[in-house]
């Protein structure tokens, strides 16, 4: 289990997602059409094992918004330039992935 994010909201180069998580990141949990909340689930490889796959997409709350709101660009107290995200926006995605 890891805790990343879309490409452009990465400040942990370690948690990168994989081109499998971004794919989906990308195709299903970004679209202007996936039901908020809705977990994306599929038979995947990862690293060349196959594996039951799970992304959980995680949502900015008021609290979040300190360090990742606005003004976009300022340095948040942790050293991090804040993203500019409103309530609500996506900003992050739980993966699981169980090994067959």
């Amino acid at each position: 289990m890891k805790v990343t994010a879309p490409p452009h909201l990465m400040r942990n180069p370690k948690v990168r997602p994989d081109e499998w998580e971004m794919d989906v990141i990308r195709l299903q949990l970004m679209s202007a059409t996936w039901p908020k909340g809705q977990a994306y689930s599929a038979s995947a490889q990862k690293n060349g094992t196959p594996a039951q796959r799970t992304l959980i997409p995680e949502y900015y709350g008021s609290s979040c918004l300190a360090c990742h709101g606005s003004p976009q660009g300022e340095i948040d107290i942790t050293g991090f330039a804040k993203e500019g995200a409103k309530e609500n926006d996506l900003g992050g995605i739980i993966s699981i992935t169980l090994y067959r």
